[in-house]
């Protein structure tokens, strides 16, 4: 018998519950809402079987993983808070976060989430594409380095709480780098991004790298206000592509109507009339609107060129009645560098954080899936 599957196991889960032991839990597509409990938050009777698999083969080796690792998540919340109090120290946290990374990422490559976009071509191939990342320890110990060594690290504790979605880890970009085929902006170990590590309802683990210095303090607990709370709360509940959990269901209510729908592009090439090859690129997320809206002005192909035309007094090419100073203006200077980029070569070294080609690996470079195109 097939077991009732998590994607976001149970254990992480429980440290998302309110006072009396619930959730609620968001399918932000059909904007619905309902209470619930780890038990049954976050998971589907079939997520990870396979006709190649052993019947719950796979969630029982989460569920040993699982076994290993919530606990010391569990005492990683514990020094988090006593650290928060006054005792304790920030490199007991970092050390114990460090170690953690390489299994979180496992979690992260399991999700929901990540399952959706493997699923983009062909929902046979989802597992497959799952174990390929999670077996691969050669790059997940790679990119955990990547992130210690790298980014900045700070705890945020929220003014209210925090969310977390079906994808685990959340990512967003604080600024466009480009427009690129195979990845986003928002793609660990690019330059100019946010990665946020759920911990629970009050805590996440934050690694950033950034030209604004002054957005959180390094290697400390940052305490959040009401509107910086709102804005991770908005990059987390993004980066669902199904369901996204909360404590309290009047602020889950008000964070899903900041959801979007966007799916994961995907990009087809055709080489000759007998091969082609393709990629898929996760949904593109900012933690700042006009970061948002300037890459909307960057990949509206229908009005791409009037926008970058326009000068002041002209209307908007946006059509909505408004002169472009009054309204598409300050976008088009934020994208301007990256639309006078196109057609230029650009090295990718330019935007990882660390000057290599090194960073996540694209969903699945489509892999098997290319097959399908060819005659």
């Amino acid at each position: 018998m097939v077991k009732r599957q998590h994607y976001i196991s149970q254990g992480i889960l429980k440290s998302f519950c309110n006072g009396s032991g619930g959730l609620y839990e968001s399918m932000v597509f059909e904007k619905r809402l309902y209470g619930t409990s780890p038990l049954n938050a976050m998971c589907e009777s079939y997520t990870y079987e396979h006709e190649d698999i052993a019947e719950n083969r796979i969630e029982n080796d989460f569920a040993d993983l699982e076994g290993a690792i919530i606990p010391k998540i569990d005492a990683l919340i514990g020094k988090v808070g006593a650290f928060d109090n006054g005792n304790g120290t920030i490199s007991e946290i970092k050390e114990q976060m460090f170690n953690l990374l390489p299994s979180m990422l496992i979690f992260y490559y399991r999700s929901n989430a990540l399952l959706q976009e493997y699923s983009m071509g062909d929902k046979k191939f989802r597992i497959p594409l799952m174990l390929k990342k999670i077996l691969n320890d050669k790059y997940i110990f790679r990119l955990a380095k990547l992130i210690v060594e790298n980014y900045s690290f700070c705890i945020i504790k929220a003014e209210s709480a925090f969310l977390i979605s079906d994808q685990y880890i959340s990512t967003a970009a604080l600024k466009i780098k480009s427009v690129f085929v195979d990845i986003s902006n928002r793609h660990i170990g690019l330059k100019d991004t946010i990665i946020l590590i759920p911990l629970s309802k009050d805590y996440y683990v934050a690694f950033w790298h950034s030209s604004d210095a002054k957005m959180f303090g390094k290697d400390s607990v940052n305490r959040l206000d009401k509107e910086r709370t709102f804005r991770m709360n908005r990059a987390i509940i993004n980066n669902s592509y199904t369901k996204c959990v909360g404590p309290d269901e009047a602020q889950l209510q008000n964070m899903s109507r900041e959801w979007s729908h966007q799916s994961p592009t995907q990009i087809f090439i055709g080489h000759t009339e007998k091969s082609s090859s393709g990629f898929t690129k996760k949904k593109e997320i900012f933690y700042s609107r006009n970061d948002e809206e300037a890459f909307d002005v960057l990949t509206n192909h229908t009005t791409m060129r009037h926008f970058f035309e326009a000068t002041g007094n002209d209307r908007c090419p946006c059509r909505d009645g408004k002169l472009f100073k009054n309204c598409h203006m300050k976008y088009v200077k934020i994208a301007r560098p990256f639309y006078e980029q196109f057609g230029t070569t650009s090295y990718i070294g330019d935007i990882t954080i660390d000057g290599t080609p090194n960073h996540e690996l694209p969903i699945d470079s489509w892999g098997p899936m290319s097959r399908r195109y060819q005659i």
